[in-house]
């Protein structure tokens, strides 16, 4: 990729395993054990506490089989290879007995072999990172199983996406009452197939939908951009609060999982906690950030609503120059960007339009790059000046890096 390790973490919550022990991750407990491969790889083994003890789960991604590990045995520690007391170590680990194990049997120097597992006790074996069908001696060892096939260790009685949606609703209207969330909980629930049209462009919704689970999508009206909506984005709530035609087609992208709220209910949830106003204020904000590239995708509606209180808007008329705040948004008009301190002959030049940006190279390269900008037309520009809120979301700070490494 490119980046700095310290970068990369920017992106993810790291969660640093300690080899061959258990390591408590919310309850699931995992155990990294190493494995000696040409390219560099790890196995995990599963296991949670249940009603019998231990339910446990091995996934043996990219191994080696025997015949390669005995080929790396080298007995004199100058030389490159592993010792036979860790190969002994490794294939130890390799036949741990679990309820389910999956195995890597591509073959080849860098995948294993089923023939190797005949002796495993493992409860049920599959046999993956193949694709030729198996071979009688094979289904004696373990199984093939097709893609999106579940194996159910224990069996759950939570409503996980139920339960995501309450946190969603309570991120939008964290001071509604715990019983008015559980009111529009109750509304009803759709399964909807990829593909499937959410809402038409400038139609007038009747429902707000939640998206619980899944990916969805918004096609611009002028059908030259579209986005990824993660779970989480409400569609339909600004049209339906304030009476509009909605602008762009949502979409399911896969496999998603709604919550659809009547206009009704929640218009009415919306008057009783006087949250009105304070949407008004941002509505064509956030309007606004759906139909950018910046800040359009995979970015939930109470991250944006966030966002929006956060910007200050200006008037540049033509030819004025524009002191860079942080991020600066284009809503309206043009903007040339040059490089300052440069020769002419040399000097990069780039045109900013609506739904672009420049700024927060601060954030990405730990410099602010020289760069002079003037309004090349009447333009209103959005600035943040108060960029934390935009260092948490993984996406914008990605966009943020690819700009950033363009301009330098």
């Amino acid at each position: 990729m490119s980046i700095s390790e310290n970068e990369f973490e920017k992106y993810f919550e790291v969660c640093d395993l300690v080899f061959d022990k258990w390591n408590n991750i919310n309850g699931l407990e995992v155990r990294p054990v190493f494995s000696p491969h040409p390219v560099e790889t790890n196995i995990l083994y599963f296991r949670t506490l249940w009603e019998n003890g231990y339910a446990t789960y091995a996934h043996l991604a990219d191994i080696a089989s025997h015949d390669v590990l005995t080929k790396m045995v080298e007995e004199d520690k100058k030389l490159p290879g592993i010792s036979p007391k860790l190969k002994k170590k490794v294939w130890e680990d390799y036949l741990s007995p679990v309820q389910v194990k999956k195995i890597d049997i591509g073959g080849g120097i860098i995948h294993g072999k089923a023939k190797d597992f005949l002796t495993d006790k493992s409860d049920k074996i599959i046999l993956a990172h193949t694709a030729h069908t198996l071979t009688k001696d094979e289904e004696k060892i373990g199984c093939g199983v097709t893609f999106g096939s579940t194996e159910i260790l224990i069996e759950g009685h939570e409503d996980y996406a139920l339960e995501a949606g309450g946190n969603y609703l309570r991120g939008y209207y964290p001071n509604a009452e715990e019983s008015e969330i559980h009111m529009l909980l109750n509304c009803k629930r759709e399964s909807i197939s990829a593909g499937t049209i959410l809402l038409k462009d400038q139609e007038k919704p009747e429902h707000v939908i939640l998206v619980l689970t899944g990916v969805a999508e918004l096609l611009s009206a002028n059908d030259k951009t579209h986005f990824k909506l993660s779970s989480g984005t409400l569609i339909g709530d600004l049209p339906l609060l304030f009476g509009l035609k909605n602008k762009g087609t949502f979409r399911a992208l896969t496999y998603v999982e709604t919550l659809k709220i009547p206009a009704i209910l929640f218009k009415e949830f919306v008057n009783n906690h006087r949250l009105l106003g304070q949407i008004k204020k941002t509505q064509n904000t956030i309007e606004f950030l759906r139909q950018t590239w910046l800040f359009g995708e995979s970015i939930s509606t109470p991250v944006q609503s966030q966002i929006a209180q956060k910007m200050k808007i200006r008037k540049y008329e033509k030819g004025a120059s524009i002191t860079c705040e942080g991020l600066m948004l284009v809503k309206e008009g043009k903007v040339e960007l040059s490089d300052i301190g440069t020769e002419m002959q040399n000097r990069r030049n780039k045109v900013v339009e609506k739904g672009g940006f420049w700024g927060c190279e601060q954030m990405i390269l730990n410099k602010a790059l020289n760069s002079n900008a003037i309004a090349l037309e009447s333009s209103f520009i959005y600035s943040i000046a108060e960029t934390e809120i935009l260092e948490q979301i993984p996406i914008v700070r990605w966009k943020f890096l690819e700009q950033a490494h363009k301009r330098a």
